[in-house]
């Protein structure tokens, strides 16, 4: 009877984590957005992120700079940029 029950939510677990899979997959993984789209994902202010730029919190390849070097113009990729965001801030 346990096995039986353990069996079927091995099942179902797997079938959730396909589904989740296919949902992420579906979103395109080089998403460039600007500073005010990268704000409201992450649900931080602008100076936050300024600061988060500053601190090295995201960095390398989670930015690109689109603008010039005096006059800097950053995007910030969805995936990559969050990720380092979150781990920096030490949200896991």
């Amino acid at each position: 009877m346990e096995t039986e029950l353990l069996l079927h939510l091995v099942k179902a677990v797997d079938r959730i984590e396909k589904r989740l899979s296919e949902i992420d997959g579906a979103i395109p993984e080089h998403e460039w957005l600007d500073p005010i789209e990268f704000c409201k994902l992450a649900g931080i202010s602008k100076e936050a992120l300024r600061y988060a730029v500053q601190k090295g919190k995201i960095h390398g390849d989670a930015l690109r700079n689109t603008g010039t070097v005096k006059r800097q113009h950053l995007r910030y990729h969805r995936k990559l940029a969050l990720d380092q965001y979150l781990n920096g801030a030490g949200i896991t």
